[in-house]
């Protein structure tokens, strides 16, 4: 489970997606597509993502996120642009809420991947898609927390775990995105996707978030 202290803080395009400052650092456009394997009705919404800064401090460095979802031929897809400083980071999770019949819940995404933040740029990471299945053994980290005991087991979430894959959908998503950031109407922005995800171990998520 990936937990912190970290408080939430507004990193995001303004909510009319209409203001756009690139002189201190730039801006990182990505997708995200959910599924659930273990309740296939669940609607799950990334609410933030936890990063660490260029000092590896997680502390108030997990950013409050108002991208909007958007239905398309490839389903339901969240769109997710953030504004960041210059420098080194690590995109640790996207952490949000699942909501399926009677049941609401949490969970956690683990991404554990760095990259570096130039001045300037609007930067495209790729489609994340991240599906939660049961968990085939100890070692594979929980899709979200244990508590509360009944939501969470009844979507699969304590008892489930994310498979994630990276996908290149530049010219799908970079069309789609004027309509959500009115922002980004016209301007540049350029292919820069995520290595291919690999499963962090419990001992990395330990390490980073205690």
């Amino acid at each position: 489970i990936i937990s912190g202290c970290a408080t939430t803080t507004q990193k995001a395009l303004g909510e009319a997606g209409r203001t756009l400052d690139l002189n201190d650092g730039s801006i990182l456009l990505f997708t995200v597509s959910l599924k659930n394997n273990s309740y296939p009705n669940t609607k799950m919404t990334v609410g933030s993502v936890l990063l660490s800064d260029p000092s590896g401090d997680v502390d108030s460095n997990q950013y409050k996120l108002v991208g909007k979802a958007v239905r398309n031929t490839s389903g339901t897809v969240q769109f997710i642009a953030i504004k960041l400083q210059t420098g080194n980071y690590k995109l640790i999770s996207l952490n949000g809420s699942a909501r399926g019949g009677l049941f609401a819940g949490n969970f956690n995404v683990p991404i554990f991947q760095t990259l570096y933040v130039p001045i300037g740029k609007i930067m495209y990471l790729g489609r994340i898609n991240a599906t939660n299945r049961k968990r085939r053994n100890s070692d594979e980290v929980r899709s979200g927390s244990v508590i509360p005991v009944i939501d969470q087991a009844a979507l699969g979430l304590s008892t489930g775990t994310f498979d994630v894959e990276i996908l290149d959908k530049y010219d799908e998503d970079t069309l789609l995105s004027t309509n959500v950031f009115p922002a980004l109407y016209a301007k540049k922005i350029e292919r820069d996707i995520l290595p291919a995800w690999q499963r962090p171990t419990r001992e990395e998520i330990e390490i980073q978030t205690e």
